[in-house]
């Protein structure tokens, strides 16, 4: 994830071809969701707001690990650096509770992972703040837009033990079910029901301005 820069920038490292149709990775056996964006960026997408990210596949050098990654680079400041997957399925948190991704991060770049539940949203802290977050930006899926309806709350299920943002890539790995079904039980009391997830966000929400990236 690159850093905020105005005006827009130019492209930090040469694009690799993309697919005109969609090719969703094939799981792994006990994988509900994977992607490594070798044929394409599955799922992933910016808003298509202007403020959006920029997004793009690039090749990682082989002393980073080699294979291709996502790139999000933020295009220009002030806004929800906004990518998204509608996820090709839901996923049950029940029975398969575990995130995992490599990922690399500029200390620059402050946005959290979003994911849709049923009709509320959590967020899982990154490198963007850690208290819930009331905001109109979440992306409507039939436009795009922003919702306009008032403000929704995404509620902070928690953080990545040992998250680093220092432009070095890292492998991650998070119990996502179980820190949502400790927020849903403070919310909802003792055995919560936990709807399935059928959308990612990655981005900044804040209502200000002068908060986004």
């Amino acid at each position: 994830l690159g850093p905020r820069e105005f005006p827009l920038l130019p492209n930090p490292a040469p694009r690799l071809p993309e697919s005109d149709k969609l090719e969703p990775r094939v799981p792994s056996a006990g994988v509900a969701y994977q992607e490594d964006f070798e044929k394409g960026r599955g799922a992933w997408c910016a808003t298509g707001r202007e403020n959006s990210a920029r997004v793009q596949r690039v090749a990682r050098p082989a002393a980073e690990g080699g294979g291709t990654a996502l790139e999000m680079t933020n295009a220009v400041s002030g806004g929800d650096f906004g990518v998204r997957c509608l996820l090709p399925g839901a996923l049950d948190l029940r029975t398969r509770p575990r995130l995992s991704f490599d990922a690399r991060f500029d200390p620059d770049a402050h946005v959290n992972l979003v994911l849709k539940c049923g009709q509320d949203w959590f967020g899982l802290r990154l490198t963007g703040g850690a208290a819930d977050t009331p905001t109109d930006l979440l992306p409507d899926p039939a436009t795009n837009d922003k919702i306009g309806e008032g403000t929704r709350l995404v509620r902070m299920i928690g953080e990545i033990p040992g998250f680093q943002a220092d432009r070095r890539w890292h492998s991650y790995s998070v119990n996502l079910g179980e820190c949502l079904l400790q927020r849903l039980a403070e919310i909802a009391g003792p055995d919560p029901t936990l709807m399935p997830v059928t959308e990612l966000f990655v981005g900044n929400l804040e209502l200000a301005e002068l908060s986004q990236s």
